[in-house]
């Protein structure tokens, strides 16, 4: 039974799906015949219209004719009248023409006329052409100083004798062509009433041959239905068993959502360890190379693992966006020195692939937003890396503009960012797909372009944090694509501020620290060794613990400046020291500083109070030393020719060097690498020769040069562009005073 209504649905489906078909038919059918009688009634229209005008021409231009004839007709009424015979005999001539043959110019459609208006037309053609003959020589006589009277007499005469015999036939020409317009419309309407009939008549048939057996059908399923009821209630009760399974795994899965968290908090503390050694050393490495085979080595390292610890900081920031957990924290900075940095950051990839990076900022742009600047420069570090990857030959476009124009301090800006290039492009059918996580595009070269696809996916969420969109386009030039950041409302700010923890700290400047008892507590004598390198130089007397339990008896005894501390250790945590350090009276002066590798916001809140600063691996020196200097009162020193203390004009005199001849033929040959180096500030260069000076000042003893080494060092790491080309001017400065010295027993002044 259940297959039989099935077979009848079906059929009644094909039925009626014929029946609309033939409705939607008659209908179209209706429509293009009344669209096609309005066009051509309107020609025909057209056609009556210029065909009843030319016996008011015929008649204008017999008058004309006869009005020049007259000898007392003034100079100004001969001209005219003679523009006015002109003008009407050029019309009169080109409706003949196009009622005949049509005249696009005239609204005259192409059309083959009827046999009675083509031998109307014939028998007119005498009277038309002898009319034409005389008027054309009448035209021509116009503008002639004294026109021939005889040729305007004979004008006249021809267009008396012949004008009573064109008019008649004339009218008879657009009577016809009335007629047979309107034929034409009647039997267009006959047309129109056949297929309305035919309409009516499928209406008929359908509500026969489809409604009824469907009502019938669907009065046999409604007994079904019913039918079913206790059907309905058992599966009811399935569902809700269905749905208290859902809920108990949905705890699962909160729970596992936890263990996840765990273990990546777990993972990033064992992965940072070891690379906080490895990025660590590796740049400690860097200004030691002697040669370019070292350099590439230490640069190997040191890219390798940074490319790691991005991976890293992806997935935590992939797990902490998904689980509500990253916050924004907005600040005030300049966004012309913001979109240069990032220019900058990018200058030697885009030297090594020899394509065009075009910085465009509207003039409109503010002097100071708010946002998060790390995240969007997350963003774009994203974008840009992305459309230097993919992009081979041509250009890189950053383009930043504020959609309106804030009009006070205070108000708010809608910010648009974009990132074109003419590389391979995406497909229209990814645009969307690429902002899922490990999405990429289909068919891309791996091993060519590598990539996990995390990046747009966090790029896309931190975009949606600061209130914004992100979407994928084509390049408007047609090759490439073009990625848009729209921020909305942005926060327009008064006035920078004079400074951001970690923005004076370590750039540009060295620092006189007084002797100090250093305790470093690290369960790995790497990392232990790590933090010695970084402060190798310094005044400093170093302790050392592996644990909390060994840091606090050696605080008890030898009472250290400063502890720098790892925190998840065995035995006793830092957190665990910090806090019995806070809780002894003896101890709770003493400054302690955390290094660690955890990255979980919900830790962080928690142990932050516990320590003067939480640094997280891996560490930088600038970082360090400029935090440091805060904690142990060190004096900043500027790193010029001679080390000047700021506010005192005081110079230490040290020698020029060991042996000045042979430093001078040295640097004449690091001429080539320092041009090379301030041509771009591409980082890598710049670096090449910070190390190659540093060597040169060890080996002739030249405490100026190291200085300046030493300063130049601290703004590469630091990544300060600004203070790296302020360094950069002052190398020449430098140069030019070893070259005025004579002998190595002079100071500098």
């Amino acid at each position: 039974m259940e297959e039989i209504s099935e077979r009848r649905l079906h059929s009644l489906k094909l039925v009626y799906g014929i029946a609309l078909a033939f409705i939607a038919l008659t209908l179209l059918s209706s429509s293009l015949l009344m669209q096609y009688v309005i066009q051509r009634n309107a020609g025909d229209s057209r056609v009556i219209n210029l065909s009843g005008r030319q016996r008011m021409l015929s008649q204008r231009l017999t008058k004309c004719v006869l009005a020049l004839e007259r000898p007392s007709l003034s100079a100004e009424e001969k001209a005219r009248c003679g523009e006015e015979l002109a003008s009407s005999f050029a019309d009169w001539k080109a409706a003949h023409r196009g009622l005949q043959s049509g005249d696009e110019k005239l609204g005259l459609p192409e059309r083959e006329n009827s046999g009675e208006i083509k031998s109307l037309f014939a028998g007119i053609e005498p009277y038309y052409a002898a009319m034409v003959r005389e008027l054309e020589a009448m035209v021509r006589q116009i503008d002639h100083p004294d026109p021939d009277p005889d040729i305007v007499r004979r004008t006249a005469e021809v267009m008396l004798a012949n004008e009573p015999k064109f008019l008649p036939l004339m009218d008879r020409i657009t009577f016809q062509f009335d007629q047979e317009a309107k034929d034409r419309i009647f039997s267009m309407q006959r047309l129109e009433t056949g297929f309305l009939a035919l309409g009516l008549l499928v209406l008929v048939l359908e509500f026969l041959f489809v409604f009824r057996p469907s009502l019938s059908q669907l009065s046999e399923m409604m007994a079904s239905l019913q039918k079913n009821g206790e059907q309905l209630k058992l599966s009811n009760q399935r569902l809700q068993e269905a749905l208290d399974n859902s809920q108990r795994l949905a705890e699962v899965a909160e729970g596992a959502n936890r263990a996840k968290s765990e273990f990546l908090a777990n993972m990033s503390h064992e992965i940072r360890t070891p690379m906080n050694a490895i990025i660590g050393f590796s740049d400690l490495l860097l200004p030691m190379a002697r040669d370019s085979r070292q350099l590439e080595y230490a640069q190997s390292i040191s890219s390798s693992g940074k490319a790691l610890l991005h991976l890293i900081n992806d997935i935590l920031d992939l797990s902490r966006v998904e689980a509500g957990k990253l916050q924004m924290t907005p600040g005030a900075f300049a966004p012309p020195d913001f979109f240069r940095e990032v220019r900058q950051v990018f200058a030697q990839k885009v030297a090594e692939k020899k394509i065009d990076f075009r910085l465009e900022l509207d003039s409109g742009l503010p002097g100071a937003l708010i946002l998060d600047v790390t995240r969007l420069r997350q963003v774009l570090l994203n974008l840009v890396g992305n459309a230097i990857k993919f992009t081979d030959d041509g250009y890189i476009r950053l383009a930043v503009s504020c959609l309106d124009r804030p009009e006070t301090q205070g108000s708010r800006c809608n910010l648009e960012i974009r990132v074109e290039d003419t590389g391979i492009g995406i497909p229209e059918a990814d645009r969307e797909k690429i902002f899922g996580a490990f999405e990429q595009t289909a068919g891309q070269d791996h091993g060519k372009y590598g990539g996990t696809g995390l990046g747009l996916a966090i790029s896309r969420k931190l975009v949606h944090l600061m209130n914004g969109d992100i979407r994928a386009e084509r390049n408007p030039e047609g090759r490439g694509s073009a990625f848009v950041v729209r921020l909305l409302s942005v926060p327009v700010a008064a006035c920078l501020p004079d400074g951001t923890p970690g923005d004076a700290k370590g750039r540009g400047w060295a620092y006189s620290f007084q002797p100090a008892r250093i305790l470093l507590v690290d369960d790995l004598e790497i990392n232990r060794r790590l933090l010695r390198a970084y402060l190798q130089g310094q005044p400093f007397e170093f302790l050392e613990a592996s644990d909390g339990r060994e840091a606090l008896a050696i605080m008890r005894e030898q009472t250290p400046d400063l502890v720098i501390t790892d925190i998840k250790m065995p035995g006793m945590r830092g957190d665990e020291l910090a806090r019995e350090a806070a809780a002894d009276a003896r101890l709770a002066g003493i400054p302690v500083v955390a290094v660690t590798a955890s990255a979980m916001p919900s830790q962080m809140e928690v142990l932050r109070p516990l320590f003067r600063r939480i640094f997280f691996k891996p560490l930088r020196q600038g970082e360090l030393l400029g935090e440091m200097a805060e904690i142990l009162k060190a004096e900043s020193l500027a790193i010029m020719t001679g080390v000047e203390k700021p506010g005192t004009g005081e110079k230490k005199d040290d020698p020029l060097c060991r042996d000045p001849e042979g430093l001078l033929r040295h640097l004449a040959g690091l001429d080539t690498d320092y041009h090379a180096a301030c041509k771009t500030i591409q980082i890598h260069r710049v670096r090449k020769f910070q190390s190659l000076v540093a060597a040169a000042a060890e080996s002739f003893h030249a405490p100026a040069l190291s200085r300046w080494a030493a300063s130049l060092e601290a703004a590469l790491t630091s990544f300060n562009i600004s203070q790296i080309k302020l360094e950069m001017g002052r190398y020449a400065e430098i140069a030019a005073l070893y070259r005025r010295c004579g002998s190595c027993t002079e100071r500098l002044q």
